[in-house]
């Protein structure tokens, strides 16, 4: 009996266990709170269907599929795109859509971890070992919520009320295509080209190759039938997790080229199946430097890219890499090249990466004074690229899709 607990110690821990259980679900509240305020002051639907456009008869194929991978943008005019496509500092709507979806991931996911936590350790003491935990917790996890509150940010120039109108092409892809972090290209198109119907941004930040064969997303973008077919732009995350192993674990150069273009010649074979035209872009240069490792290896894929693209009837190419390599070489040679145009270094970049999102949204700092700070010549953090890309893509794909 001498070694068991007195009454008033078993009372004690029972106070700090209710105590924490208290904080959590206030914690958890808040989370709800906020996601409901988020959903109904938010001007699109992460990953979702908009209302207003299920009842279309061409939604009524979509049912019943995974969701497309893309949001819903409510431009009112064209004059609302030309403003977003320019170097200017995005919007204050913008910026307040990334705040509050940075804030209800950061909340959640500081909630789940310190709910966890508690769970696991009953001995943390109330309130200072839980805000112990919260603390380096919300440090932690800062960098990857800002990065990850501007994948959720609304496509543009148009989501999926593009199925209200005529469709004039879709365009799936990676970051580079989703433009929420690089210059989006697809406006500079809708600018220049405003009579050759709607262009529907299917981008996803991270994507790899992969990430197009998963689910129905590509049967999905032909079923809005788009009169000049699906433009697809992949390959520069499967360069980065290439490149960012060390040599001993990498496959074997050719090796990983052979499974790149098969992953390319399925994705357009699965296109083509659904009776759609399809543009096959290689991936833009990565970094700033055509001669290092990643510029070697970008060319190859562009080689991959244009032999699939070659090879399937229906399916055109179009020279991405080529277009930036030529600009640098261009201005290597006229001697304008930005001071500190360098190559990909995956430390550095990102680095560079984590600043971005506060630069555009917090402090709302264009593409083009965040390229100058840099010294770079086409990227912002020599992944994402800046505006002077957005013109030389709405350029080559101008003439793929005959614009």
């Amino acid at each position: 009996m001498a070694n068991s607990p007195s009454r008033s110690t078993l009372r004690e821990r029972w106070g700090h266990i209710g105590a924490r259980r208290e904080a959590c679900w206030l914690l958890v509240a808040i989370v709800g709170v906020v996601g409901w305020q988020s959903r109904n002051s938010c001007d699109f639907v992460p990953g979702g269907f908009a209302d207003e456009v299920l009842h279309h008869p061409q939604a009524r194929q979509l049912r019943g599929r995974p969701k497309l991978q893309t949001s819903v943008s409510r431009a009112s005019s064209l004059s609302e795109v030309s403003a977003s496509a320019s170097v200017g500092p995005v919007t204050k709507e913008r910026a307040g859509e990334w705040r509050l979806m940075f804030f209800v991931l950061l909340v959640a996911v500081v909630t789940l971890w310190t709910a966890l936590d508690c769970a696991m350790d009953p001995g943390i003491e109330y309130p200072w070992g839980l805000l112990g935990i919260i603390g380096p917790t919300a440090l932690l996890v800062t960098p990857g919520a800002a990065v990850a509150a501007c994948a959720r940010l609304a496509s543009r120039p148009h989501g999926l009320e593009a199925l209200v109108a005529p469709v004039g092409a879709v365009f799936v892809g990676d970051s580079l295509t989703h433009g929420s972090m690089s210059a989006n290209f697809l406006e500079v198109l809708a600018q220049r080209f405003p009579n050759y119907g709607k262009l529907v941004n299917c981008g996803m930040n991270m994507r790899p190759a992969d990430g197009l064969l998963e689910g129905s997303l590509l049967e999905d973008a032909a079923a809005l039938q788009p009169a000049r077919g699906v433009v697809v732009l992949i390959g520069t995350n499967d360069l980065i997790r290439y490149t960012v192993l060390p040599a001993f674990a990498r496959q074997r150069e050719a090796e990983w080229l052979v499974v790149y273009s098969s992953k390319l010649r399925e994705i357009v074979t699965r296109l083509r199946r659904q009776g759609v035209q399809v543009t096959l872009a290689s991936p833009p240069l990565l970094g700033e430097d055509p001669a290092n490792e990643e510029g070697r290896l970008g060319a190859a894929m562009a080689e991959e890219a244009r032999r699939v693209a070659e090879g399937v009837e229906g399916c055109r190419y179009a020279p991405l890499y080529e277009a930036t390599v030529s600009h640098i070489d261009a201005a290597r040679t006229s001697r304008s090249l930005a001071r500190g145009s360098r190559g990909y270094t995956f430390g550095e970049s990102i680095v560079l990466l984590c600043a971005l999102p506060w630069r555009l949204y917090a402090a709302r700092q264009s593409l083009a004074e965040v390229q100058a700070e840099q010294g770079l010549e086409l990227t912002v953090d020599l992944v994402h690229y800046g505006p002077t890309f957005g013109r030389i893509a709405a350029d080559v794909f101008g003439r793929a899709l005959s614009l």
